[in-house]
């Protein structure tokens, strides 16, 4: 919610000539403020987007362009922790590269249950994983129109008179394409698969700087493509900014009101932990206020006490029936229930999926 705030609107006066609008000025500004909306930062681990993939612990990386597609997959996702523990694991490429010569598998043999139970049990891993990677660079040259001065004014930055040119431009698009496939040893069934693609463009005309070399710009594409995978197939962080309520129509105690109005002002001024504190203390001191409990459930969430929130958010839900405010705990209810999904998808792929 948004506190409501009253302006006294004054007259304008004129003296010697000029309008006085400092009161009114004034009154614009405290309505800005009053429009900002206190926020607290949520951060927590979210499951794999990719339904599945929490029964991929140990990797065995097959690729007819090893030192791409197989370097991508290895290096991005080997640095993945959870709970301080590496999330998968590799089989050692030299080992892997071996056995390949010598069974002389290559990714067609995948389709082979046989052929891919075998490579399982030499190499130990419970899916094996091909990708396919391209990423192109190509140039284009167009022209654009701009102005010329062609004669000055009487002050530096003045110019009387200009001409319409055209200029020479270019443009250089990075194009990325990326495949992962991913077969359980076991089934096999694709436990994955998903085609990335992503674009990194610069366009440069002539006297701007140069542009970013084709690494620079292929990088930035696969950067994109490689967040996208991660979060596709391991546990993520993610941080949401959640709204908090400033005031509700209960009667609040005085100083409940101050302990909530000053919770408020911590949090708008990005310290969240003092503002938790205090609407702890605010709820010490009147516990049937809509926005205190609301707020405290967010706090709960910010803490991961998951079971605090949700009786907040309950007792919260009990304390109106404005549909507005009642959006506000909704949205936390509907995040609780998200969060618990998670959490029972991280507890299978982070203990029984990983003994």
């Amino acid at each position: 919610m948004i506190k409501g705030i009253k302006i006294a609107l004054v007259s304008s006066v004129m003296l010697s000539g000029c309008v006085v609008t400092e009161t009114i000025n004034g009154g614009i500004a405290i309505l800005n403020n009053s429009l900002t909306t206190a926020e607290l930062p949520i951060t927590y681990t979210k499951a794999a987007k990719e339904s599945g993939t929490e029964k991929m612990k140990r990797l065995a990386v097959i690729s007819n362009n090893r030192n791409a597609a197989t370097g991508i997959i290895e290096t991005n996702l080997a640095n993945i922790r959870v709970n301080g523990q590496p999330y998968f694991t590799f089989v050692d490429k030299a080992s892997l590269s071996k056995i390949i010569e010598q069974q002389r598998f290559n990714e067609s043999d995948i389709s082979n249950s046989k052929n891919r139970t075998r490579l399982g049990q030499l190499t130990g891993a419970d899916t094996l994983i091909t990708a396919d990677y391209t990423a192109d660079v190509d140039t284009s040259t167009y022209y654009e129109k701009d102005s010329e001065c062609i004669q000055k004014g009487d002050k530096w930055y003045k110019c009387e008179k200009s001409r319409e040119i055209t200029i020479k431009c270019s443009e250089k698009i990075a194009k990325v394409n990326f495949k992962p496939k991913a077969v359980s040893v076991e089934t096999g069934q694709i436990v994955f698969t998903k085609q990335y693609s992503r674009l990194s463009s610069s366009k440069v005309c002539k006297g701007d700087d140069p542009h970013p070399s084709d690494s620079v710009l292929r990088g930035r594409a696969l950067a994109a493509v490689i967040e996208e995978l991660k979060q596709d197939v391991a546990p993520h962080q993610v941080t949401k900014n959640v709204k908090l309520m400033e005031s509700d129509d209960s009667d609040l105690t005085d100083k409940a009101e101050e302990l909530l109005d000053l919770a408020v002002e911590f949090a708008e001024k990005d310290m969240p932990d003092h503002a938790c504190k205090t609407f702890a203390k605010a709820q010490s001191q009147y516990s049937e206020s809509l926005a205190i409990n609301y707020n405290n459930g967010v706090c709960a969430e910010r803490a991961n006490d998951l079971e605090l929130a949700k009786a907040y958010y309950e007792k919260a839900s009990n304390l109106t029936l404005d549909v507005d405010e009642l959006k506000f705990v909704i949205e936390g209810q509907t995040r609780l229930v998200e969060r618990e999904s998670d959490n029972a998808k991280l507890t299978l792929a982070t203990t029984s999926n990983r003994l």
